[in-house]
């Protein structure tokens, strides 16, 4: 299963096995292995719910609160949740999300039960600190939540442009790493070079948002001198 559309707000909502069995009221299909691991590249939100469910069971925490204090909390990502649906006291600063019509969606977003996959509140700030801390974590400057040996495996490509979680684009000189997201009415944009500490996170609540941000990310880009990230002209 590539990515989930998740469930409006007035929707049942799956537990996790649910989810991985494909059994309603989840809204996917069953979540199965159907090739060799390792040997192709596919993106797999399927993937990641395994590995939530995994996690829950060996540590016993629920998702929210394990995430924070292993990797939210540490960072600093202080505005940033995996709590679904999002209580009250975060609802009324979140934004709404749009479609590509303009039209609201429906309660104003999803409910994601499926959190490792698809389930992070943030801002773009707390993104930044993200990707700041991976930066560092890769130079051994600051290594709060992964050592510099496993900063490098998750940076270094696997096959094809993928690294572990990360795609992997840029030059031998000039090389980055970046991430895009979409769910519901909502789109955002990761994109960091590897040794300069340069970087720019983007986040849109439309589903029309990954287009803008490319225009973005190119005039950032310029702006500030980036190397080899560069508009192709047609």
């Amino acid at each position: 299963v590539h990515g989930f559309p998740g469930y409006a707000v007035d929707e049942p909502v799956p537990t996790l096995l649910d989810i991985l069995d494909g059994k309603k009221p989840a809204n996917t299909s069953a979540i199965r292995v159907d090739l060799v691991p390792g040997s192709t590249e596919r993106y797999s939100g399927g993937g990641y719910t395994i590995m939530e469910l995994l996690l829950t069971d060996v540590t016993g925490e629920p998702f929210p609160q394990l995430l924070k204090s292993t990797v939210l909390g540490k960072i600093g990502m202080q505005h940033s949740t995996y709590q679904q649906p999002l209580p009250a006291d975060w609802a009324k600063d979140a934004a709404s999300g749009y479609r590509t019509t303009g039209e609201p969606v429906s309660g104003k977003w999803h409910v994601y039960p499926e959190m490792a996959a698809a389930g992070l509140w943030t801002t773009a700030s707390d993104l930044a600190q993200f990707t700041i801390e991976i930066q560092k974590s890769r130079e051994g400057r600051a290594n709060r939540v992964l050592s510099r040996e496993m900063t490098n495996q998750m940076l270094t490509r696997q096959i094809d442009g993928a690294g572990l979680g990360l795609m992997l684009g840029g030059t031998d000189e000039a090389p980055r790493f970046s991430h895009g997201g979409a769910d519901e009415g909502f789109q955002a944009m990761l994109l960091a070079t590897l040794n300069s500490g340069k970087g720019a996170v983007i986040m849109a609540n439309s589903d029309n948002g990954i287009s803008l941000a490319q225009e973005i990310l190119l005039s950032i880009a310029a702006e500030y001198g980036w190397p080899d990230y560069k508009p192709r002209e047609h």
